[in-house]
Protein backbone atom coordinates (compact mmCIF):
# COMPACT_ATOMS: atom_id res chain seq x y z
CA UNK A 1 0.00 0.00 0.00
CA UNK A 2 3.00 2.47 0.55
CA UNK A 3 4.75 1.46 -2.63
CA UNK A 4 1.15 2.90 -4.13
CA UNK A 5 0.77 5.71 -2.60
CA UNK A 6 4.61 6.28 -2.57
CA UNK A 7 4.84 6.14 -6.72
CA UNK A 8 1.31 8.11 -6.63
CA UNK A 9 2.75 11.11 -4.86
CA UNK A 10 6.41 10.77 -5.88
CA UNK A 11 7.93 10.20 -2.31
CA UNK A 12 10.26 7.25 -1.13
CA UNK A 13 8.97 5.06 1.55
CA UNK A 14 11.20 6.57 4.17
CA UNK A 15 9.59 9.78 3.24
CA UNK A 16 5.93 8.78 3.22
CA UNK A 17 6.64 6.95 6.60
CA UNK A 18 7.94 10.39 7.79
CA UNK A 19 5.13 12.00 6.82
CA UNK A 20 2.45 9.68 8.33
CA UNK A 21 4.37 9.69 11.40
CA UNK A 22 4.19 13.40 11.60
CA UNK A 23 0.60 13.64 11.07
CA UNK A 24 0.40 11.23 13.42
CA UNK A 25 1.85 13.33 16.24
CA UNK A 26 -0.74 16.53 14.46
CA UNK A 27 -3.31 14.51 15.30
CA UNK A 28 -2.74 13.01 18.58
CA UNK A 29 -1.52 16.72 20.03
CA UNK A 30 -4.56 17.96 18.70
CA UNK A 31 -6.46 15.13 20.33
CA UNK A 32 -4.68 15.56 23.41
CA UNK A 33 -5.56 19.37 24.08
CA UNK A 34 -9.40 18.64 22.89
CA UNK A 35 -9.64 16.16 25.32
CA UNK A 36 -7.53 17.49 28.32
CA UNK A 37 -6.01 20.60 27.90
CA UNK A 38 -9.41 21.99 27.57
CA UNK A 39 -10.45 21.50 31.20
CA UNK A 40 -7.93 23.25 32.90
CA UNK A 41 -9.26 26.14 35.05
CA UNK A 42 -6.51 27.94 35.88
CA UNK A 43 -7.22 31.11 37.97
CA UNK A 44 -4.61 34.04 37.66
CA UNK A 45 -3.84 36.91 40.12
CA UNK A 46 -4.73 39.90 38.89
CA UNK A 47 -2.73 42.90 40.37
CA UNK A 48 -3.76 46.65 39.69
CA UNK A 49 -0.71 48.47 39.22
CA UNK A 50 -2.05 52.04 39.54
CA UNK A 51 -0.17 53.06 42.68
CA UNK A 52 3.12 52.39 41.08
CA UNK A 53 1.78 54.04 37.93
CA UNK A 54 1.06 57.05 39.93
CA UNK A 55 4.11 57.52 41.57
CA UNK A 56 6.22 57.20 38.66
CA UNK A 57 4.21 59.81 36.42
CA UNK A 58 4.17 62.48 39.25
CA UNK A 59 8.15 61.42 39.93
CA UNK A 60 8.51 62.15 36.06
CA UNK A 61 7.58 65.60 36.57
CA UNK A 62 10.11 66.69 38.61
CA UNK A 63 12.69 69.39 37.61
CA UNK A 64 16.18 67.90 39.17
CA UNK A 65 19.15 66.76 37.46
CA UNK A 66 18.67 63.14 35.75
CA UNK A 67 20.91 61.49 38.87
CA UNK A 68 18.49 63.07 41.15
CA UNK A 69 15.35 62.36 39.22
CA UNK A 70 16.13 58.36 39.21
CA UNK A 71 17.01 58.17 43.17
CA UNK A 72 13.70 60.34 43.68
CA UNK A 73 12.04 57.77 41.02
CA UNK A 74 13.62 55.19 43.17
CA UNK A 75 12.33 56.67 46.34
CA UNK A 76 9.01 56.98 45.70
CA UNK A 77 8.56 53.74 44.61
CA UNK A 78 10.50 52.17 47.38
CA UNK A 79 8.62 54.58 50.25
CA UNK A 80 12.21 56.23 51.44
CA UNK A 81 12.10 59.91 52.14
CA UNK A 82 15.52 60.70 50.78
CA UNK A 83 18.50 58.97 48.15
CA UNK A 84 21.07 57.96 50.63
CA UNK A 85 20.31 54.58 51.98
CA UNK A 86 22.71 54.52 54.77
CA UNK A 87 21.28 57.56 56.90
CA UNK A 88 17.38 57.94 56.06
CA UNK A 89 16.86 60.57 59.07
CA UNK A 90 19.19 63.09 57.72
CA UNK A 91 18.19 63.76 53.89
CA UNK A 92 14.94 64.50 52.32
CA UNK A 93 14.05 63.62 49.04
CA UNK A 94 14.53 66.52 46.23
CA UNK A 95 11.55 69.16 45.95
CA UNK A 96 8.77 68.08 43.77
CA UNK A 97 6.97 70.00 41.26
CA UNK A 98 3.78 70.46 42.18
CA UNK A 99 0.29 70.00 40.95
CA UNK A 100 -2.05 72.96 41.17
CA UNK A 101 -4.96 71.32 42.94
CA UNK A 102 -7.56 74.58 41.61
CA UNK A 103 -6.22 73.86 37.77
CA UNK A 104 -5.37 70.66 37.53
CA UNK A 105 -7.20 68.35 34.82
CA UNK A 106 -7.97 65.25 35.47
CA UNK A 107 -4.91 63.58 33.99
CA UNK A 108 -2.35 65.54 35.65
CA UNK A 109 -4.65 64.62 39.56
CA UNK A 110 -4.37 60.74 38.34
CA UNK A 111 -0.43 61.32 38.39
CA UNK A 112 -0.44 61.77 42.05
CA UNK A 113 0.57 58.83 44.33
CA UNK A 114 -2.56 57.15 45.01
CA UNK A 115 -5.21 58.51 43.37
CA UNK A 116 -6.45 57.24 39.99
CA UNK A 117 -8.80 58.64 37.64
CA UNK A 118 -12.22 57.96 39.81
CA UNK A 119 -10.71 59.69 42.52
CA UNK A 120 -9.20 63.09 40.25
CA UNK A 121 -12.47 63.14 39.45
CA UNK A 122 -14.34 62.84 42.41
CA UNK A 123 -11.79 65.71 43.13
CA UNK A 124 -12.70 68.00 40.45
CA UNK A 125 -16.22 67.23 41.72
CA UNK A 126 -15.53 68.67 44.89
CA UNK A 127 -13.36 71.81 43.16
CA UNK A 128 -16.78 72.15 41.60
CA UNK A 129 -18.60 72.46 44.62
CA UNK A 130 -16.33 74.76 46.53
CA UNK A 131 -15.22 77.14 44.16
CA UNK A 132 -11.65 76.71 44.48
CA UNK A 133 -9.36 75.00 46.96
CA UNK A 134 -7.84 77.40 49.78
CA UNK A 135 -6.10 74.97 51.69
CA UNK A 136 -4.49 71.65 51.09
CA UNK A 137 -6.54 70.35 53.85
CA UNK A 138 -9.72 70.22 52.23
CA UNK A 139 -8.72 67.18 50.06
CA UNK A 140 -9.73 65.07 53.38
CA UNK A 141 -13.39 66.23 52.55
CA UNK A 142 -13.04 64.32 48.68
CA UNK A 143 -14.23 60.36 49.10
CA UNK A 144 -11.42 57.80 48.79
CA UNK A 145 -8.81 60.60 50.60
CA UNK A 146 -8.06 60.04 53.52
CA UNK A 147 -5.09 61.23 56.38
CA UNK A 148 -3.18 58.70 55.27
CA UNK A 149 -3.56 59.51 51.46
CA UNK A 150 -3.37 62.82 51.98
CA UNK A 151 0.01 62.71 53.93
CA UNK A 152 1.63 60.56 50.55
CA UNK A 153 -0.15 63.29 48.10
CA UNK A 154 0.73 66.64 50.37
CA UNK A 155 4.27 66.72 48.85
CA UNK A 156 2.90 66.58 45.48
CA UNK A 157 0.55 69.21 45.34
CA UNK A 158 0.04 73.14 45.45
CA UNK A 159 -2.35 75.61 45.48
CA UNK A 160 -2.46 78.77 43.21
Amino acid sequence: MLEKLSHKIGFTNDEIKVVLFLLLVFVTAIGFNYFVGSKSNIAYKTYNYAKEDSLFFAASNRNDTEEDSIAAIRNDVLGLKNDNKQDFKQKKAPPLKGVDLNNASLRKLATLPGIGEKTAQLIIEYREKIGKFSNVNQLDNVKGIGTKKLDKIRPFVIIN
